[in-house]
């Protein structure tokens, strides 16, 4: 059977899953799923076992385990033991072509590689990411420019990609992430038992957790109700409440979860009144479209990727005006009309996001590059065409 050779590096792929860890997991989970000629050589470290174990891997799979060390849970020196590893996959594999699903593996010296950029945040907010920006200011520029394909996920990104790293339009794909199936109805009730807003991701000054808690605490002059914060670090919350004078009354109406897997995660979605998410910039931001999915509102911030990804399905909001944030909150809580038509909008906006699809165009791509004509797949009988704002994402 004739078959070309495909390194992925999964190594992004932590115990707890991030975005980037998502996107990688759902990727090769999706790559599982189709047939094809390629062969697939996958690193992945030792901590993310829990969420491969169940995978049917094909004869056409290889994977290889490395140490947990070299994951996203080591925070600083995981990344950076991630991006030497990657570079030793190079030298390894000389010939190969290499996937590297974030930009931290990227490989320097190697032209024939793939690689996926979420965002290029780090140099457009120095201020919150000072360890990477020289990497993304002149390290990534150079090598994105000698790579085979770059990979991102929405229109906006590639417009910055173009216009930072000055790439040719045609080098860079924009393929939309997915959503994970889960239907509110299948989901079991939180032991919340009061009723709640929700905000689910990282706790840290990009994410706009200040903004969060900020305009929790005007709307609470006009309503009655609690806010859980699922995130990463507790500590940080517990400084802003001091920094902020929160009174103790507040502060007992806000509820903090670490550790939340999957499946909590989507039922505090489904049993919250409200999902806030006015982060400062996203490069696609899968946890509206998830809140959306559980029949939840979603407030959101009225800046990069956010309205093309959401459309007409969440309310938009200034990330840097709390009073404008804390009026959504009221507005939609109160709002019954504007609620429903929310979650209407909602879920049908989310349908037009599958894994299923963003695999399929990921397959696609290294088709392309690795076979001979004869071999490749008549994809014009599988396009598609996910709706972004009123347009299509994939151009």
């Amino acid at each position: 059977m004739f078959r070309k050779t495909i390194i992925i590096n999964a190594t992004n792929i932590g115990s707890k899953l991030n975005g980037i860890g998502t996107y990688s997991l759902n990727i090769i989970k999706g790559l599982v799923k189709n047939k094809t000629e390629v062969h697939f050589i996958i690193y992945l470290n030792n901590s993310c076992k829990k969420h491969i174990q169940d995978f049917q891997f094909p004869n056409n799979f290889e994977l290889k385990w490395v140490s947990g060390w070299i994951s996203p849970d080591k925070k600083f020196w995981g990344h950076l033991l991630r991006l030497l590893y990657s570079n030793y996959l190079c030298i390894k594999y000389p010939k190969h072509l290499q996937f590297n699903t974030s930009p931290l593996e990227v490989c320097f010296f190697k032209s024939n590689q793939i690689v996926t950029v979420h965002d290029i945040i780090p140099i457009l907010f120095k201020q919150f990411h000072k360890k990477q920006y020289l990497f993304y200011k002149t390290i990534l520029k150079y090598v994105l420019r000698n790579v085979i394909m770059v990979i991102t996920p929405s229109i906006h990104t590639k417009k910055l990609l173009v216009e930072y790293y000055e790439l040719p339009n045609e080098k860079i794909r924009a393929i939309p992430l997915g959503v994970e199936k889960h239907y509110a109805k299948d989901l079991q009730d939180t032991e919340i038992l009061s009723p709640y807003i929700l905000y689910v991701g990282r706790i840290n000054g990009m994410k706009n957790i200040y903004g969060i808690v900020k305009s929790f605490i005007i709307a609470s002059k006009s309503i009655k109700m609690d806010l859980v914060v699922v995130g990463d670090n507790k500590i940080t919350l517990l400084k802003l409440l001091d920094e902020l004078s929160c009174s103790e009354e507040v502060r007992k109406r806000i509820i903090f979860l670490e550790h939340v897997g999957e499946n909590e995660k989507y039922s505090l979605m489904k049993n919250a009144l409200l999902f806030i998410y006015p982060t400062y910039y996203e490069g696609f931001g899968l946890p509206p479209l998830e809140a959306m999915q559980c029949g939840c509102p979603v407030i959101t911030s009225n800046n990069s990727t956010l309205p093309e990804i959401c459309g007409n399905a969440a309310y938009y909001v200034n990330p840097n005006d709390e009073n404008e944030i804390a009026e959504g909150i009221v507005n939609v809580l109160c709002n019954d009309r504007l609620r429903k038509k929310l979650i209407q909008n909602g879920s049908q906006r989310v349908q037009n996001f599958s894994w299923d699809k963003t695999t399929f165009e990921h397959i696609k791509i290294i088709e392309r590059i690795l076979l001979p004509p004869t071999l490749l797949r008549k994809y014009e009988s599988n396009k598609f065409t996910p709706l972004i704002q009123e347009g299509i994402i994939l151009d």
